[in-house]
């Protein structure tokens, strides 16, 4: 998803695999906690996981509700694990962990996953996605979120929608100095940005390369706040169960939007307006459309 730019520049983030050598004491003993709204994981193949839960337009949550909250809450039952796409949210929590491996997560499951015409597969619907939004703007203080990162992004012909629910939502985690970052989507567009990052007050996040070049795919110009890097690689689950894991490619700027989150959660502190100064003071780099990008590495 991508946010409205509401400044005349782009922002770009790039992983820092030492950005610890040169952080005070004081900052490497703070603890980051990122929300991540996305699929679906099995939290025990993660320890970063403090919390889960789920929403499911379908009543799909492991206990049989459209609602669960506690341990389990964002897996899917093993039969269901070969959905197409149902890992992905297990591909932005490991980009999030390798921007900074001590990151704390609180995920929040919105994928319906269940068996259709003798196959396993999976949908989210946008409320889903309103849904998890409002949770953690009632419980960012219960477990210490900083950040807010969405990898999911819907882009309609007609334009921006804006949810009146989300948009509140929003607003709340922005008054409480906690930003809502979201993917701006992969078309490849120009001035075009998908939903919930064109929304107001929404970080939009686009993708480049760890050089700081933009990818073929990341939409660009209007709604695009921060970049960071869309193309990794991370460790990723062999199955439903175990610690086994497999080097894996990964793209989109539902890549870049973990590591912005990551990143900005780990660097930057105080009110919304004093993160957002701290985000200017980073050196720049351009695209070939002129844009400028702030650059954290």
């Amino acid at each position: 998803m991508r946010a409205k730019a509401t400044t005349g520049f782009l922002a770009f983030l790039a992983i820092n695999l030492f950005a610890s050598a040169g952080a005070s004491s004081a900052k490497a003993a703070q603890v980051h906690t990122v929300a991540v709204i996305d699929t679906m994981i099995n939290a025990s193949q993660v320890p970063n996981v403090i919390h889960e839960a789920c929403f499911t337009y379908s009543a799909t949550c492991p206990n049989g509700q459209g609602f669960m909250d506690g341990p389990g809450s964002a897996n899917v039952s093993a039969d269901l694990w070969s959905a197409k796409n149902l890992e992905h949210g297990a591909e932005v929590v490991e980009t999030a962990i390798q921007a900074n491996p001590k990151v704390r997560i609180v995920f929040l499951r919105i994928a319906d996953a269940y068996t259709y015409l003798g196959k396993p597969v999976m949908g989210t619907q946008l409320s889903s996605l309103v849904n998890a939004l409002g949770w953690i703007a009632k419980n960012y203080q219960s477990y210490g979120i900083n950040v807010v990162s969405i990898s999911q992004e819907a882009v309609f012909s007609t334009g921006c929608r804006v949810d009146a629910n989300l948009t509140a939502s929003v607003e709340t985690l922005k008054a409480a100095n906690v930003p809502v970052l979201a993917g701006v989507g992969n078309s490849g567009l120009l001035n075009h940005t998908a939903w919930p990052a064109c929304s107001p007050d929404v970080i939009g996040v686009g993708a480049t390369s760890a050089q700081g070049v933009q990818l073929y795919f990341s939409n660009l110009g209007q709604g695009v706040q921060i970049m960071a890097a869309g193309s990794l690689t991370v460790p990723m689950p062999n199955g439903p169960t175990g610690t086994a894991m497999t080097p894996t490619r990964v793209d989109g700027t539902s890549i870049a939007t973990p590591v912005a989150a990551t990143l900005w959660a780990t660097n930057f502190t105080g009110t919304w307006a004093n993160q957002v100064a701290q985000m200017q003071k980073l050196p720049q780099i351009q695209d070939k459309y002129k844009n400028k990008y702030w650059w954290i590495k």
